[in-house]
């Protein structure tokens, strides 16, 4: 129950690094992106999933007890997310390259949780 506990601070705190990555990238460094179009659409779908949110509550919920009922929800609804960003990323591959590192870390970290804990990861 513990290690669950911890997967799961790792992959919310991991989620939302990469969601402040994204926010950061587009307004403070805007010369690392060449096609700023395909930034500003990567960071609307970081807002239209609410990575920030989802991570918030996972850190919320499993600070001091695991909840499994609302964790597997809320990584449920994160996998899907991660699954729509992840097929952006791949498809602008050439102007979002920043972030494929990232993307993939997350996607490891999910299939890891998954393999352990018996959520089914896509």
């Amino acid at each position: 129950m513990e290690l669950e506990r911890q997967k799961t601070i790792m992959i919310a705190s991991h989620m939302k690094e990469f969601a402040q990555f994204v926010h950061y990238s587009y307004t403070a460094k805007p010369h690392l992106m060449p096609n700023r179009d395909k930034h500003f659409r990567l960071k609307m779908l970081m807002e239209e999933f609410n990575f920030i949110g989802v991570a918030n509550e996972l850190l919320r919920l499993n600070q001091y007890v695991c909840e499994q009922r609302e964790t597997k929800m809320l990584l449920d609804r994160f996998n899907y997310a991660l699954r729509h960003i992840a097929e952006y990323i791949s498809q602008n591959q050439e102007d979002l390259f920043l972030f494929s590192g990232r993307i993939y870390t997350l996607e490891h970290d999910i299939e890891l949780f998954a393999s352990l804990s018996g959520i089914e990861a896509q």
